[in-house]
């Protein structure tokens, strides 16, 4: 930590960023995040991405520093533009609540995209919500459950949710109970409450072979994310 400091305070970038992140963090240092703003916001006028990204974070949430959206979305939209997925999420975020002051779907679409294309799950779900509802796009229930699946093999229990309720709906998708069921389980047992709404909702109509079917489903999804978290580890 030293030595990061030492390199930060002679105007290292990098060096900056790593110290913000150590404040930030309690790593290494007491936890600050008046120091760690200092030093984001260093590194951020440096162009350092994450460093600008960071900065919007904290700005956004008053933490280490007065709370402006309207700063936090100029740093988020200068590491947006460098391709970084979580600013271009988390602008598209500010764009579609209208944490500024107004709601602006297009350009909430234009950055939420680029991020969910980047793999962004909670930017998928969004997607899929906009998607669905015709929020600044036109209304398509198959790109709705597109983005929705992805979202849920990722594990975001509201895309799993939303899934679930088009697969029993046959919205956007074939009608498939069994795989309702999967979706509206494994969104239920993260606490999803929206989820387990729908299976008290649903249950007296899902057949008890389609149920048996459902936790077949779920087996193979548990499976498959164990498999591929122990290839990760390799």
């Amino acid at each position: 930590m030293e030595k990061a400091k030492a390199a930060a305070d002679k105007g290292d970038a990098e060096a900056q960023f790593l110290v913000g992140k150590a404040y930030g963090r309690g790593e290494g240092v007491l936890k600050d995040d008046f120091k760690a703003v200092e030093y984001y916001r260093k590194s951020a006028e440096q162009g350092n991405a994450l460093a600008q990204d960071k900065l919007g974070w904290m700005l956004a949430r008053g933490q280490g520093a007065p709370k402006d959206i309207k700063e936090a979305a100029k740093w988020y939209e200068k590491a947006a533009e460098k391709g970084l997925p979580s600013a271009q999420a988390h602008l598209g975020e500010i764009y579609y609540f209208g944490d500024t002051g107004e709601k602006n779907y297009p350009e909430a679409t234009k950055w939420l995209t680029k991020a969910a294309g980047a793999g962004d799950a909670w930017s998928q779900n969004i997607l899929g919500v906009m998607y669905e509802n015709g929020y600044g796009v036109p209304v398509n229930s198959t790109e709705a459950c597109n983005w929705y699946r992805k979202a849920a093999e990722q594990g975001d229990r509201k895309a799993q949710s939303n899934l679930g309720r088009m697969y029993f709906a046959g919205s956007g998708v074939k009608q498939d109970k069994a795989r309702a069921y999967q979706w509206l389980t494994l969104s239920a047992e993260q606490g999803e409450v929206t989820a387990d709404h729908y299976l008290t909702e649903y249950q007296a109509e899902i057949p008890p072979e389609q149920i048996a079917q459902g936790t077949k489903f779920i087996e193979d999804y548990r499976a498959a994310k164990a498999n591929a978290g122990a290839a990760n580890k390799r």
